[in-house]
């Protein structure tokens, strides 16, 4: 990287520190010791980075104390903004653009200046658990979020919107009680795909030198992907058509041939609780396909990991396939306890499998399926 690329990191983190500053994460704690904060991180890494160059060749090497920095800084960028805190029913409050902008410079930072430098090293062990420690903590929570985020954020607004309506037309003098204020819950989506796009926009930056240790970044985001989309769909089962008194000849039937053998069969409509269900799964669906047709790209190497890593993200995205093909696509029907999937999402789904499974390099193809 040159000095004026190194120079631009530098300055956009200015924002940065600045910001920092005002949400007050740099002061001592009540212990007396500075507490974690982007600007320490920043503050220690960019130190241990400036002792590295200076290193001479008589020194013994200092990839540890960079190794120990990075890891560091990467657990700094998880933590302040709480991706391990996600869970099923809120939003970590430090989640929110903000927070977001102000990590990214210090990611981008770790990426193009940091890793760069550990890598030029040439010690496979410590660029290993940095780049596990980079994809465990940032990649794979960001991937996993959006189906949590989407749920939280479609119950919490529209839920809440559907309830004030339905109070309302409520006939009769009745005073309804007013609920409670409720925080409103951010949507950080939008933030965190462009901070996952510009961090891989990043390593593609210094694929090209560090191939070697940059290589099956992208295999290992699209599988967490497809696996999202796996956990997303084939967990969501719901009461359809076929209700108790289905036979097994009906529930192995398919629903057209269902449809058509029993054209006067009503449908159960789906409840409120449903519907809001399907329109998440259908906003997350978006989301993780367009990371896979983000994640999928050419000219990968022909090594043993990314035989493996190729071979197993064929064997997920084929799986995928097959269970958007098996699945009901009308949006209402279900047969057995089948979860629904609508024509919308299946489309999007097999989609970005056929660009992932087109990208992937023949001699990988052939190998798995001889």
């Amino acid at each position: 990287m040159t000095g004026l690329q190194n120079g631009k990191v530098q300055i956009s983190y200015i924002r940065l520190v600045f910001l920092d500053s005002r949400f007050g994460e740099g002061r001592l704690n009540v212990t007396g010791q500075f507490s974690s904060s982007l600007t320490a991180a920043f503050t220690s890494l960019r130190s241990v980075l400036n002792s590295t160059s200076s290193q001479t060749g008589d020194e013994p090497p200092r990839n540890s104390r960079l190794l120990v920095a990075i890891t560091r800084t990467i657990n700094t960028v998880g933590k302040f903004l709480g991706l391990q805190n996600i869970s099923t029913s809120s939003i970590p409050t430090e989640l929110n653009e903000s927070r977001i902008a102000m990590a990214s410079p210090l990611l981008v930072y770790v990426l193009r200046v940091a890793l760069p430098a550990l890598f030029c090293q040439d010690i496979s062990n410590s660029s290993s658990i940095a780049v596990s420690r980079l994809i465990g903590t940032i990649f794979v929570p960001i991937v996993c979020s959006f189906s949590i985020v989407s749920r939280v954020y479609i119950m919490h607004h529209l839920g809440a919107s559907l309830a004030k309506k339905t109070s309302r037309s409520r006939k009769g003098n009745e005073k309804v009680p007013k609920p409670p204020s409720q925080t409103p819950v951010p949507d950080p989506r939008a933030d965190l795909l462009t901070l996952l796009s510009e961090s891989m926009n990043t390593l593609d930056s210094i694929s090209p030198r560090y191939f070697e240790y940059t290589s099956g970044i992208r295999e290992r985001i699209a599988l967490e992907s497809i696996r999202a989309l796996e956990s997303l769909y084939s967990t969501r089962t719901t009461e359809g058509t076929m209700g108790s008194n289905a036979t097994p000849n009906e529930a192995s039937r398919a629903p057209e041939s269902l449809q058509a053998s029993n054209p006067h069969r009503r449908r159960t409509v789906l409840g409120r609780q449903d519907r809001l269900e399907a329109l998440a799964r259908k906003d997350a669906t978006w989301y993780l396909c367009h990371i896979l047709n983000s994640c999928a790209s050419t000219g990968r190497p022909k090594d043993g990991l990314a035989i493996l890593l190729n071979g197993a993200l064929l064997e997920a995205a084929v799986g995928m396939g097959k269970m958007c093909i098996s699945m009901d696509c009308d949006d209402v029907a279900q047969v057995g306890r089948r979860c629904i999937m609508d024509v919308v999402c299946r489309n999007m789904i097999l989609a970005a499998c056929e660009k992932i499974i087109s990208a992937l390099p023949q001699e990988n193809l052939e190998c798995n399926t001889s």
